[in-house]
Formats: C-alpha cells, sequence, structure tokens
C-alpha cells in the first residue's frame, strides 16, 4: 500500500510538471516566430550565461558538485530505513537456515535422576529388611532424529526463499526512496531561489520606478494616488524576496537533515552552463523495465510467497516421516525385590505422524493464504498501473520541458540584447534608470522561466528512473553539474544575515 500511495503522489507531482511555468513563459518562450538573428546572439553574450554541450554522465562535476554526490551517498548509509532494509534482507537469509534446520538431524543428549521411596503394602516374598525401599533411577539417553518427509516444512523453505528476494528488492528500493528525497529536498531549494531572484529584481525595478515617480509627484506632475501602486507593488516585492530568502534557508535546513554526520554542500541555482539531455520517446522497453522496478519485483516476490505458504497449509494434511534412533542408559538403584540393575537399550524407529482432523484449522490456513494472494496481486496491478500512468505524464512533461527550454535560450538572448541597448542609452542620458530596470527585471523573469523549466525537467527525469527502477548516482551526478550557479544563494544568505 505504501508503494502505491508513493507512486500516485508521484504522478499528481509530475502532472503539474508542465502548468507549472510563468505567464511569461507561456506568452513568449512558446512562440514559434520568436528567432533572434545571430548578431544579436553575438551581442548578447556578454549579458547571458552560454549554452554549452549536456553534461556527460560519469563526467568530473564541478566541487560542489562533488560535495553533493558525497553528500547523497551518505544520506544513503545513514538513512535507517535503507539500513533497516539491510537487515531484514539479513533477518530472511536466516529464516532460510533456520527453515532448512527441519531436514538436518537432530541430536539431543538427556540425563533423569529420580529418587524413588517405595513403601511395601504387601508382597507374598519375605522381607528380611522391613517394608520401605529409598534407591535413585538414572536415566542417560542419546537421542537421533532425522526427517525424512515433511511436505509443509519443504513449502516453509520455499517462502522463506521468497521473502529473502522480496526484501532485497525492497532494500533496493529503500536506496532509490533515499536518493529521491535527497535530490527533491534539494530542488525545494533551487525554487526557492527563484523566487528570490524574480522577487529582487522586482524589488529593484519598483525601487527605481518609486524614486522616478517620488519626484515626478513632488514637482507636481504625477499625483499621490498614481504612486500609491507603485508603493504597494514595492513593499510586495520585498515582502516576497524575504518569504523566498527564509523558505531557502529553511529548506536547506531540512536537506542538511538528511545525513546529519556529513557537512552539507550548499543549494546553488540552476545555471546555463550545460544543455539538458535530450529525452527520448516512450519504447516498449522502458514500459517493460517497469516491471524491474523494486517495488514490483517485492511485490512479485510476496505473491510467490503466498502461494508457497499455500503448498504449507496444504502439507500439513500429508504424513511426517522421521527416523528415530536411540540409545538408552538406566541405572536402577535397587529395591528390597528386585535388587540393583544397569541396562542399555538401542532402538531404531520410523515414525510417521498423520494428523487426520485438527477442528477445520489447515483449511482455513489455506483459504487465508489464498486470499493474501489475491490481494497482493491486485495490489500489484494497481501499482504497475500507477508507476506507467506517472512514467508516461514523466515523458511528455520531459519532451514539453526540453523544448520549453530551447525557447527560452531565444528569449534570454533577446532580452540581454536589450538590456544593453538600455545601458548604452542609460550611460548616454538617453533614458532613465527605469527603463534599465524594467528591462533587467524582464531579462531576469525569462532566466527564472528557463530554471523553473530545468528544474521540473530535473523532477521529470527522476520520476521517470524512480518509475523504471534505475534511480541511482548518476542522476545525482547531473542535478550537481547544472546546480552551479551560487550567486543567488549568496544573495539570499546575505539578506538573511544583514
Amino acid at each position: 500500500m505504501k508503494g502505491q500511495a508513493r507512486f500516485a503522489a508521484c504522478g499528481v507531482l509530475v502532472a503539474a510538471l508542465c502548468s507549472c511555468q510563468n505567464s511569461f513563459t507561456a506568452t513568449q518562450a512558446s512562440s514559434p516566430e520568436l528567432i533572434v538573428p545571430p548578431v544579436l546572439r553575438a551581442e548578447a553574450a556578454a549579458e547571458s550565461q552560454p549554452v554549452v554541450e549536456p553534461v556527460p554522465l560519469g563526467s568530473t562535476v564541478p566541487e560542489g558538485g562533488t560535495n553533493l554526490l558525497l553528500f547523497a551517498q551518505q544520506a544513503v548509509d545513514q538513512s535507517p530505513r535503507v539500513v533497516a532494509a539491510q537487515f531484514a534482507v539479513d533477518g530472511a537469509q536466516a529464516r532460510i537456515r533456520e527453515q532448512r534446520a527441519a531436514f538436518l538431524p537432530s541430536l539431543a543428549l538427556n540425563f533423569e535422576r529420580e529418587q524413588v521411596n517405595q513403601d511395601i503394602l504387601f508382597s507374598s516374598q519375605p522381607s528380611f529388611s522391613g517394608n520401605q525401599s529409598d534407591f535413585e533411577v538414572d536415566t542417560q539417553s542419546l537421542n537421533l532424529s532425522q526427517t525424512i518427509y515433511d511436505a509443509s516444512a519443504s513449502a516453509d523453505i520455499d517462502v522463506a526463499k521468497e521473502e529473502r528476494e522480496a526484501a532485497a528488492a525492497l532494500a533496493e528500493a529503500a536506496v532509490q526512496d533515499e536518493l529521491d528525497q535527497v535530490l527533491t529536498l534539494y530542488l525545494d531549494g533551487v525554487e526557492a531561489l527563484e523566487r528570490f531572484q524574480l522577487a529582487d529584481a522586482a524589488y529593484d525595478y519598483f525601487r527605481a520606478l518609486n524614486i522616478v515617480q517620488q519626484r515626478e509627484v513632488e514637482a507636481g506632475r504625477l499625483r499621490a494616488s498614481e504612486r500609491a501602486d507603485t508603493v504597494a507593488d514595492l513593499a510586495q516585492a520585498e515582502t516576497d524576496r524575504e518569504v523566498a530568502a527564509r523558505d531557502y534557508a529553511s529548506r536547506t535546513d531540512a536537506f542538511c537533515r538528511a545525513a546529519i554526520e556529513t557537512a552539507c554542500p550548499r543549494i546553488l541555482g540552476l545555471s546555463r552552463d550545460g544543455a539538458l539531455p535530450e529525452p527520448g520517446p516512450l519504447t516498449e522497453e522502458e514500459r517493460q523495465k517497469v516491471r524491474e522496478n523494486p517495488d514490483i519485483r517485492a511485490l512479485e516476490r510476496s505473491i510467490a510467497a503466498a502461494v508457497r505458504e499455500i503448498d504449507s497449509a496444504r502439507g500439513q494434511y500429508y504424513p511426517r516421516i522421521t527416523l528415530d534412533i536411540a540409545q538408552e542408559n538406566v541405572d536402577r538403584g535397587g529395591s528390597l525385590f528386585d535388587g540393583a540393575s544397569e541396562t542399555e537399550t538401542q532402538t531404531i524407529a520410523l515414525n510417521a505422524n498423520w494428523a487426520l482432523y485438527q477442528g477445520g484449522r489447515r483449511g482455513a490456513a489455506a483459504r487465508r493464504e489464498r486470499a493474501e494472494a489475491s490481494e497482493l496481486r491486485h495490489l500489484r496491478e494497481a501499482d504497475l498501473r500507477d508507476i506507467l500512468r506517472t512514467l508516461d505524464t514523466a515523458t511528455d512533461a520531459q519532451a514539453t520541458l526540453w523544448d520549453n527550454d530551447r525557447r527560452l535560450d531565444r528569449v534570454i538572448d533577446a532580452r540581454a540584447v536589450a538590456l544593453r541597448l538600455a545601458r548604452q542609452e542609460f550611460d548616454a542620458g538617453l533614458a532613465n534608470a527605469v527603463l534599465t530596470a524594467q528591462t533587467r527585471y524582464a531579462m531576469i523573469d525569462a532566466m527564472v522561466a528557463q530554471q523553473t523549466a530545468r528544474r521540473n525537467f530535473l523532477l521529470a527525469m527522476i520520476a521517470r528512473k524512480r518509475a523504471t527502477g534505475e534511480l541511482d548516482l548518476e542522476m545525482v551526478e547531473l542535478v550537481a553539474g547544472l546546480a552551479t550557479n551560487g550567486a543567488p544563494a549568496e544573495d539570499a544568505v546575505a539578506m538573511l544575515n544583514n
């Protein structure tokens, strides 16, 4: 049930990825007519970061990325759920040995001492020593028992094997869940940085506008009521900036708690220094990989274990056959009539224990196991549907967001040219600071929109890899290679410290 709830939540998350872009993205980045001439793209190089080739998996990443890789590995190693899952595997392995022991020889040594007080009430034999005897009886025995046939115990061994495979699959799922959590917490912090950048640019714009409008009001060329909206917008931007910075701090704390015994790397913003890997279409082979998802494999093995438990319950209808060998030594102290004696006895016995009727317990146990197996089959089908739905949604989201990222490259280049021209006009005295701040605000809006697209692309990629059971440290390396923009984090921390 936990796996079903987890994948249902992933499906809702990925379904929202395409709708997370702001109005700027929807109105400008999606326009196929927006083409920036090569000359303007060259001029924009000074204002926007260049786009380079994708970061290859397995390559060396920046120092911050290396810290993120180390942190993710330590988070997995320190995770109580991962450690508990490993102990579950060890316990399941021990249970196999425990069940197999039923077919190994059993050797027992017994010793018994009896103190006998015997009163003679009547005897046809004459007594020469009174009518009461006190003596000891020592019994020593060595028993060897070997199970020859036990259908229920044989099925229990198969149950233990399937449970071990299920535990191993759950241990693998625990590792991927921990990596998923680390990456999600990191990208949550990135989202706070996006809001901080946009609010900071809005604050600069409305502050510049407020200064100009204040002068206009003082000169009598603008009514104070018209400036009131700008003052409100400035206050809102300042509030949004502070809220985003505090969100970044709290999300950083949540991220760092994933591995409390390891130095926590700073959450950095996503940059343009690295292109997103182009997503491929969803193939039938990838759909089949869903069955290799560790959560699904765990359910498959649990179903197999439940079927074997049915065999175990049915096996109780058959006899249990054992071979027993015993050697017994009895040292009898002696009574008034038979005297002292010492005997040694060897016995070999073939025993068949067949319980014919046990009040319907065995039939009820078999029906219970069949019901549990059916329940697990339906849970597996439900989880399969949820995972396939998540896979479809994540694949569609990746394609849309990757295309959006490329379109936003052209938007940012165009905005960079506009910002350069606005600054030139400001330096020449042809424009005021408001125009420059407004142009910069529009460019930051475009850059944040691209960061949002990239972050949602990474979330969709994480969901896609988790659905196929392929989420590993390579995904952490990819995120680390793209999260290299430290300026927003430094600004947010500086604002909180002041």
